[in-house]
C-alpha cells in the first residue's frame, strides 16, 4: 500500500528540506541547521531501535518480518540520526515506503535492480510523522 494522502505533503516537505542536509556527516553539523534536530529525532526513534550493519550483514533482513520499531542499516559513514534522515530520504524518494497497517516500512537499495539493500525498517506511522515534521 502506498503513503496515505495525509503524508504526501508532509514527505514532499521533507524531500525539499533533506535537500539542504544531505551533505552533513555530524550531529552537531545537523543542530546548526535544524536546532536539536539530532537529539529530537533521537527521541522519537532511539538508537537501540537503528542497528548498524554491513552491506553483507544487511542481506539476511531482506525478506525478513521486522519487529515494529526498528531499523537494520549501513551507516553511510555518519551517525544513527543522520543515518536515519538519509535512508528515509532514498525510501520516501524511491517510492519504497509503504504503509502496512499502522506502520511503514522503508526499504533502502544501492541499485536499482534492488539486489543490495541498505536499509530496513518499520516503524509506527505516528513516530514517522514526528520526524517528517521535525524536518518540515
Amino acid at each position: 500500500m502506498a503513503i496515505p494522502k495525509n503524508y504526501k505533503e508532509l514527505c514532499m516537505d521533507f524531500l525539499y528540506r533533506y535537500s539542504e542536509l544531505e551533505t552533513i556527516k555530524t550531529n552537531e553539523e545537523l543542530d546548526k541547521r535544524i536546532k536539536n534536530l539530532s537529539n529530537d529525532i533521537i527521541k522519537i526513534i532511539p538508537y537501540n531501535e537503528i542497528s548498524f550493519l554491513t552491506k553483507k550483514e544487511l542481506q539476511n533482513y531482506k525478506n525478513m518480518n521486522l519487529k515494529d520499531d526498528s531499523m537494520f542499516c549501513t551507516s553511510c559513514n555518519s551517525t544513527k540520526p543522520i543515518a536515519f534522515l538519509r535512508h528515509l530520504r532514498n525510501a520516501i524518494a524511491h517510492g519504497n515506503l509503504n504503509q502496512e497497517g499502522n506502520f511503514f516500512v522503508l526499504k533502502d537499495w544501492d541499485n536499482g535492480k534492488k539486489s543490495n539493500i541498505t536499509a530496513i525498517g518499520k516503524f509506527d506511522k505516528t513516530k514517522i510523522k514526528q520526524i517528517l515534521e521535525l524536518v518540515h
